[in-house]
């Protein structure tokens, strides 16, 4: 596999792992802490747009894409969700078909069906079991396909609070993520910001850096800086 189809295919593939974090959370106040929980509503649909900056690569790129997502049913708060991501463009280009995933995911974010095609695309991220207080943290993994093997992303959430952001009301999730498998260690941090109304998307922003080793150690590593961005279309 040749260096750039290597990057694209990590994009492609951390693209479904942010996909995760716009389920429509339900943000409520427990006492001094905030509760998150998935309310699924059977028709419910979503769209959003990513865009990925890279550099430090063969070639700088900058990939578009499509993101949504629709509830197709629901049975004892556990939502059947329909995900969809692409066509992408990088650099104005064509990159690769549309994806589409379908997984049953429960409150918490759970994958409780469809989990190994889920993972195969990105895996997921799961709200805390009880209420959060602002400062509040709580940790995640997710396992994604990179060169050469899985790679194991490891993620700590810190609830920063509820702030205002475009005139929207939102609480602020912070990220911070390291990991790797195969020829790959990636680490990064960012912001999640989810709407107080309904819980929804508001924006992420994500900064990670990738180190690709070589193949059978004959090349180089490769360092690669991605911004990552994600707004509700």
């Amino acid at each position: 596999m040749t260096r750039i189809a290597s990057l694209t295919k990590i994009t492609v593939a951390l693209v479904f792992a942010a996909l995760w974090t716009v389920a429509p959370a339900q943000i409520s106040k427990k006492g001094a802490g905030y509760l998150f929980r998935i309310k699924w509503t059977k028709g419910q649909t979503a769209k959003y747009t990513m865009t990925t900056t890279t550099s430090g690569g063969p070639s700088a790129m900058a990939v578009n894409m499509p993101m949504s997502l629709k509830v197709l049913s629901v049975a004892g708060g556990v939502g059947e969700v329909e995900y969809n991501v692409g066509p992408a463009s990088a650099n104005g280009k064509p990159m690769g078909a549309a994806q589409k995933v379908v997984a049953k995911v429960d409150p918490r974010g759970k994958i409780v069906s469809g989990a190994t095609q889920a993972q195969q695309m990105g895996g997921n991220i799961t709200f805390p079991e009880g209420p959060v207080k602002p400062g509040g943290t709580w940790t995640g993994s997710q396992t994604v396909p990179g060169p050469g093997g899985s790679m194991t992303i490891n993620a700590k959430y810190k609830f920063v609070g509820i702030k205002s952001v475009g005139g929207q009301s939102v609480a602020q999730i912070d990220v911070s993520m390291s990991g790797g498998g195969g020829q790959m260690q990636i680490t990064g941090s960012g912001s999640v910001f989810l709407r107080t109304a309904d819980g929804s998307l508001q924006s992420t922003n994500l900064g990670q850096k990738l180190t690709i080793s070589g193949a059978q150690g004959n090349q180089k590593p490769m360092t690669i800086d991605m911004k990552i961005s994600m707004k509700r279309a």
